[in-house]
Parts: C-alpha cells; sequence; structure tokens
C-alpha cells in the first residue's frame, strides 16, 4: 500500500503570492501594532475574522501580523485586540511618567495592588503546588 503524503493546507503552505499580497495591504506592517516586518523574518497572515468564527481565507479576510501580536490576539476579533494594544501602550506610557501624571499614579496604584494580590494568592497555594521550584534538576 503506497504511503499516503501529507498535504499542507494553503494556510499554512503561504505561496508567495498571496503572501505578497497580505504584504503589500499595509506596505509590510503588523495591522495589529504597526511594527515593521522584515519580508525574511518570521510573521504571520492573521485573519480580521477568526477562522473558528467563520472567516474565510480570501484576500478581505487577511492582513499581516507579528508573531507577538498573533500570538497575543489568538482568536480575538481583531478591532478589541487594537483596543487593549491602545490602552496597554497609553497606559504603559502614563504609569512611566507616574510622577508627572495623575493619570500614571493611579494606574501605577492598581497595578501594583494587582500585583501584591497575585503574589498573596501564590502564597496560599498548596505545598505540592510549590514543589517544583525546589526539585533539584539533573546534571
Amino acid at each position: 500500500m503506497p504511503a499516503k503524503k501529507k498535504v499542507k493546507s494553503k494556510r499554512l503552505r503561504g505561496e508567495n503570492n498571496e503572501r505578497a499580497r497580505v504584504w503589500n495591504r499595509t506596505e509590510g506592517h503588523c495591522h495589529l501594532c504597526s511594527a515593521r516586518l522584515k519580508w525574511d523574518d518570521k510573521w504571520h497572515i492573521d485573519h480580521l475574522v477568526p477562522r473558528h468564527s467563520g472567516g474565510p481565507d480570501e484576500d478581505w479576510n487577511l492582513l499581516p501580523a507579528c508573531t507577538f501580536c498573533n500570538g497575543i490576539k489568538k482568536s480575538a476579533v481583531t478591532y478589541k485586540m487594537r483596543r487593549v494594544l491602545m490602552y496597554g501602550r497609553y497606559c504603559l506610557d502614563e504609569a512611566t511618567r507616574r510622577g508627572e501624571s495623575e493619570h500614571g499614579a493611579t494606574i501605577y496604584e492598581c497595578v501594583e495592588k494587582r500585583v501584591k494580590a497575585l503574589r498573596d494568592k501564590s502564597k496560599k497555594r498548596p505545598a505540592h503546588v510549590h514543589l517544583w521550584k525546589y526539585t533539584p534538576r539533573k546534571k
């Protein structure tokens, strides 16, 4: 019986002409964070309407995305992801200027409270959860 060849889907294979069309749509920028993408580096073809929501592999639904943004986005709707990135960037800028900015000080305090709460929560976990930290490694 002859061995069956594994056929990669068009989506995974990323034909060069398709990649070029997608690339040209944003002139080589990630459509989420606007970072400049290099043609030879790793970048993804992202679906505006996620495939699991019925989004097709048609030109209007495909845009380039850097690996970082596409990894974070997963199956979120694009406009929501753009807002997350926009607010995240704004909050980071404000928090860095917390001495000069009233909003920055508030954001910084909120984040510090959240980090402290998560640390306290992790301390309350049973000992077996932290065991991996103390397990000796093979040399």
